[in-house]
């Protein structure tokens, strides 16, 4: 597949360390993740991730699973590897509504668990904030 081979390519081609930004698909950024860990743990570490469309991400099931890996790995203490890195990330995510449940566990519980400090803005005019 075509497809898999331009991203593996991009994949091994690239010093993720000199990256000030990445922009990627969670599939993509999953993909990354998955193939740079067999090989140099330290090499993705951003400082910042943003996750646009959180809500219909994670009520999407082919893009939830590659979410909790983005969210496991790189979000709070969970990651033991990572886990100095990860107490000094930031996540943005943005989303209409916030799913009720995420993996069986309330939504709000489940990114408490997943991020220290959380901090939420909601608005009631939600395309102006």
């Amino acid at each position: 597949d075509m497809d898999s081979v331009s991203v593996k390519n991009i994949v091994n081609n690239s010093n993720w360390k000199l990256n000030d930004i990445m922009l990627a698909t969670p599939m993509v950024f999953k993909f990354l993740v998955d193939d740079t860990m067999k090989y140099d743990p330290y090499n993705i570490n951003p400082q910042t991730i943003v996750m646009d469309e959180f809500d219909l991400l994670f009520t999407n099931q082919g893009m939830s699973d590659a979410m909790l890996q983005i969210l496991r790995k790189f979000g709070g203490g969970r990651d033991k590897l990572f886990k100095e890195f990860n107490n000094n990330r930031q996540f943005l995510l943005s989303g209409s509504t916030l799913p009720e449940y995420i993996q069986g566990t309330k939504s709000e519980e489940f990114l408490n668990s997943c991020f220290k400090n959380l901090n939420t803005i909601q608005t009631s005019n939600f395309g102006k904030c």
